[in-house]
């Protein structure tokens, strides 16, 4: 409950009645990461009872896993209740993605090892674990394990079991749904590496007190080795079946062994008045439950005393401790321990081992490669360090001494090794070249290798080096805020710049005058559109649907602000299609029923009275009807149609995009049957084509029908003006000084910026990916996006 009223009503600010003060308290006590990391956890996290976790712990000791010298894996570990009610001894890895539940779980378990990250990028070595507990998170959410997509507690399933040991048990609390989705293929993935030891039932309201009324189980597995021949307890799990007075599907296990369920077996209401599994709560819940322990399997638990156990955070980072900043070290990193042992991190928990060339540690002490690879080393971490200081904004004498130290680094390398880049070629036997970096040996899986590579330019052909920019002057940086300007228009295009709209506050702040003289200044740099209530750019105002915008000023024209941009709307029509290039079809919806009306009474020859046209525009449907004594005279079934298919058939296929078949009967040895007559359709079709090219010809041939047509069609379809788009006024915080963008560059992102989508379709070589990027990084700055995504594929 406090987890659904503490925080506002989804998409709103509003709180539950009585709720308001204490979740304004909280959010006030956290940081605004901290606040969102715990609002978008109550939609997933569910804690589990101490009646269900004491439950859990009395079917593993049952299972015959020791209370001590093992290693426990909880891999959502919450605020850690599953750690403190366990039985002293075991050792946890737990991890836990929400941040704030994280910091509370290593405050109260400090001797285990608290995990704060998501699930699925915790390096946990494969078979390092003993036994797995815990209650996995529901979602909707998809996640990809081993080239397969799977549900949220599915993929806690996946990799859990990919952490045990042969042996090694798994006891898990999930919903229903994993025992219970008639698709058994995860089941089926589960069967292949581990013996279902059994699972328990549990009633709808064992989890009331925790916030959810959902059907839970909670499963157990052993992991076998890959050579051993399954051994489930019985292969029915596999399966589902309907109840036997009901609909609803339920794991065969639970059918065929009530012992296991908790309550009873029956069915409720659904959300979309289907039918849904449901478990009655028992009076005698607690009984029942101490009872269905004693059916699971006993002593099963294997042990794996030759399983490598996983490393502790804490030792890595005391190894680290005044060498590089433990967070920023990526897998493959190098760094130089006390003592001088070059080390590297295997993994992105932080785990790490020495460095070895040629089965020998490597030390930064001794020896052509260590030593040359602390000099890379040094390089990287004052790199590093140049780039933080400019980014943190940090003053000028704290840069430049940043900046001299890098290079004094870059000098003595430079000086024993020569250029960082330096290329040897060597050519084989069958005349193929051979390029060698030698100075880059043991350095290149550093992730980090093309930071080193780019501080010098190198010549390979004179193996001449020279210095890059970074060395010499400031590459990154914010750029100031703006706090003033001399003109309106200038504060138009700062309020573009940083908020990508028209920003009348802020302009007139920056100005230092009223919104009023802001407008009056601006002129016709911008205009107030009706449609969204606001003031607009003039390159947005008189583009796009420019007669809606038009029609919706005119009918509005009493307000002022509105009036003002009527005549640049009229002066902003696109110019009228002429009848010439209006290609009208018969059949086409928009055109008038009278249009029809009166070219079939011209066709046929008739009075228009005798001639009934009905649309139907939701269905596009066209029907026309005549008098019988028209279908038989000569226009309908010779000048325009046939005896077979008369005229007014064919104009009907015609209105309605069909085209006419004849059929006729024949006589076989199977009786009577219809086949088509080609002789009699190629007639029809030929006609219905002479009526259409009459359509044509006739529309335009009276100059009050042509002038009707061709407004009617301008004011339907010729409605759009292009936009013009001018980025001139962007600036680019945090560039390279040394990239400029050309004045196409910064139109095609402006594009971006006011556009949902956008084709960038430059020829090669004309900084599409300068754009891209760019957008994205400027869209971040003004608030637009928040995490712009870009995505290549494979073949480019």
């Amino acid at each position: 409950m406090l987890a659904n009223h503490i925080f506002p009503k989804p998409g709103t600010d509003r709180y539950k009645a009585g709720w308001e003060e204490l979740g304004k308290e909280l959010a006030d006590l956290l940081s605004p990461d901290e606040y969102e990391s715990a609002k978008r956890s109550t939609f997933n996290a569910f804690y589990t009872s101490p009646t269900i976790m004491q439950a859990v712990y009395g079917a593993v000791a049952r299972l015959g896993v020791p209370t001590s010298g093992i290693t426990a894996l909880e891999p959502g570990c919450g605020i850690g209740n599953f750690l403190g009610s366990a039985p002293a001894g075991m050792d946890f890895i737990a991890v836990e993605k929400e941040v704030l539940s994280g910091r509370i779980a290593r405050l109260l378990h400090p001797d285990h090892d608290i995990r704060i990250e998501p699930f699925q990028k915790s390096a946990i070595p494969a078979g390092s674990i003993d036994l797995v507990v815990g209650n996995v998170p529901f979602s909707d959410l998809s996640l990809t394990w081993q080239d397969r997509k799977l549900s949220l507690h599915d993929y806690f399933f996946a990799k859990s079991l990919d952490t045990l040991h042969a042996g090694g048990i798994l006891a898990l609390v999930s919903s229903r749904y994993t025992l219970d989705k008639q698709d058994s293929s995860f089941r089926e993935v589960l069967a292949e590496q581990a013996d279902f030891l059994g699972a328990i039932r549990l009633p709808s309201g064992a989890f009331r007190q925790e916030g959810t009324e959902v059907v839970t189980d909670v499963i157990f597995l052993r992991k076998r080795e890959k050579s051993q021949a399954p051994n489930h307890v019985s292969d029915d799990w596999l399966k589902t079946a309907s109840l036997p007075a009901g609909t609803a599907h339920c794991n065969g296990y639970f059918l065929n062994r009530p012992e296991m369920v908790i309550g009873r077996l029956a069915e409720a209401d659904g959300m979309y008045g289907d039918h849904e599994l449901t478990v009655d709560f028992p009076s005698d819940y607690l009984e029942r439950l101490d009872a269905a322990l004693l059916h699971l399997p006993q002593h099963v638990f294997i042990a794996n005393p030759s399983s490598v156990k996983p490393s502790k955070p804490a030792a890595k980072t005391t190894a680290l401790a005044g060498k590089a900043t433990p967070g920023r070290l990526l897998p493959g990193s190098l760094f130089i321990q006390p003592g001088g042992q070059i080390m590297t991190v295997t993994d992105t928990a932080g785990s790490f081992e020495p460095l070895t060339h040629g089965n020998a540690p490597v030390s930064s002490l001794s020896g052509t490669v260590g030593t040359r690879l602390a000099g890379l080393i040094a390089l990287r971490d004052a790199a590093r360090h140049v780039l933080d200081t400019q980014r943190e904004g940090r003053s000028e004498a704290e840069r430049n001494a940043a900046r001299a130290l890098l290079n004094r680094h870059y000098d003595i390398f430079v000086r024993r090794w020569g250029a960082i880049n330096k290329t040897t070629i060597s050519h084989l036997k069958d005349g193929t070249p051979v390029r060698r970096q030698p100075n880059l040996t043991g350095f290149r899986d550093d992730p980090d290798v093309y930071l080193v590579m780019a501080l010098e330019q190198y010549d390979e052909k004179s193996d001449s080096v020279r210095k890059m920019p970074m060395l010499e002057q400031d590459v990154i940086g914010s750029t100031p805020p703006v706090e003033q300007v001399t003109s309106a228009l200038d504060g138009l295009l700062v309020s573009l710049n940083q908020t990508g709209k028209v920003d009348l506050p802020l302009i007139a702040s920056l100005y230092g005058s009223s919104e009023e003289t802001v407008i009056a200044e601006l002129g016709s740099h911008i205009f107030y559109d009706p449609a969204q209530q606001c003031y607009v750019t003039a390159e947005e105002y008189l583009s796009g649907n420019v007669r809606e915008k038009l029609r919706l000023a005119q009918e509005q024209s009493a307000d002022p602000r509105i009036a003002a941009g009527i005549q640049p709307l009229l002066e902003a029509q696109p110019d009228p299609v002429p009848p010439g290039d209006i290609d009208v079809t018969l059949g086409a919806s928009w055109v008038p029923e009278e249009i029809v009306q009166g070219f079939v009474a011209q066709v046929l020859d008739c009075p228009l009275h005798q001639v009934t046209v009905r649309h139907v525009g939701r269905e596009a449907l066209w029907q026309v009807e005549v008098p019988q004594w028209v279908n038989l005279k000569a226009e309908s079934i010779s000048t325009y149609g046939t005896a077979e298919r008369p005229a007014i058939s064919l104009i009907n296929d015609a209105l309605n995009m069909g085209v006419p078949t004849v059929m006729k009967a024949i006589r076989t040895g199977d009786g009577e049957q219809q086949v088509i007559d080609q002789e009699a359709t190629l007639a029809a079709r030929e006609k219905q084509k002479a009526i259409k090219s009459s359509f044509q010809s006739w529309l335009f041939a009276d100059p009050a029908r042509a002038d009707g047509m061709t407004k009617r069609y301008n004011r339907l379809f010729n409605t759009t003006r292009l936009r013009h788009y001018d980025g001139s006024h962007l600036t680019f915080p945090g560039m390279n000084p040394e990239i400029s963008l050309r004045q196409h560059q910064q139109d095609a992102i402006w594009r971006v910026m006011s556009s949902r989508n956008s084709l960038l379709a430059h020829a090669v070589g004309a900084g599409k990916t300068f754009e891209m990027i760019a957008a994205g990084m400027k869209m971040k700055q003004t608030g637009l996006i928040r995490k712009p995504l870009f995505v290549v594929p494979n073949h480019m």
